[in-house]
């Protein structure tokens, strides 16, 4: 909780010299030029609040822009967000993003876009595979499967969503696009919708 007005106005009180010379009074004009060096220390004060939010990349609004154009948003994959809460989900995504190959990793990425994705490998058949499984070749050695909701829903929220956005989306371009790019490249990636 930030400074009150009275707050500011009290310091600079307590900065002036002691005496009868000194006409506190309601109207007084004195009191006024008080009150509003006090506004103005309030201004200052909230506009601080203000620049600890902007440089946190989750809650910006007055400096998205900047923050964009810095992570190289938008990229090829994400192209322009259509929301205020999924430009900064692809800003924080691009800015946390680190290369790696587990699952775990895929799901996280996918997870930072706003999407729930199980990833499913193939293994090739082999001796000792189960009776009844499926006959995966040596090609499928590097596939993989991400297993995405053939819809998303991103429940409306106040002050991360603005009037006007939609509320449900079809198709993941984003998706594929990002797991495309962070996957290895002799890997094949395989999108599955449910």
């Amino acid at each position: 909780m930030g400074l009150e007005l009275q707050d500011y106005k009290n310091e600079l009180l307590q900065l002036l010299p002691k005496g009868v010379a000194w006409d506190f009074g309601e109207d007084a004009v004195f009191n006024k030029l008080l009150t509003a060096i006090a506004s103005e220390f309030l201004k200052i004060g909230n506009r601080s609040q203000d620049l600890l939010n902007e440089a946190d990349p989750r809650t910006t609004y007055e400096m998205l822009e900047a923050w964009e154009r810095m992570a190289g948003l938008p990229d090829q994959c994400t192209g322009l967000a259509s929301t205020l809460q999924e430009r900064r989900d692809r800003l924080v995504s691009k800015l946390v993003q680190r290369g790696n190959q587990s699952i775990q990793f895929f799901k996280d990425l996918a997870l930072l876009l706003g999407y729930t994705v199980q990833i499913e490998e193939y293994d090739q058949f082999h001796v000792g595979s189960p009776v009844g499984g499926p006959l995966y070749g040596v090609e499928w050695m590097h596939a993989f499967g991400v297993v995405a909701p053939l819809q998303t829903v991103r429940p409306f929220r106040v002050h991360t969503h603005t009037v006007g956005e939609r509320l449900v989306e079809f198709g993941d371009d984003v998706l594929e696009c990002v797991i495309n790019k962070a996957k290895p490249s002799h890997s094949v990636a395989l999108f599955l919708y449910q």
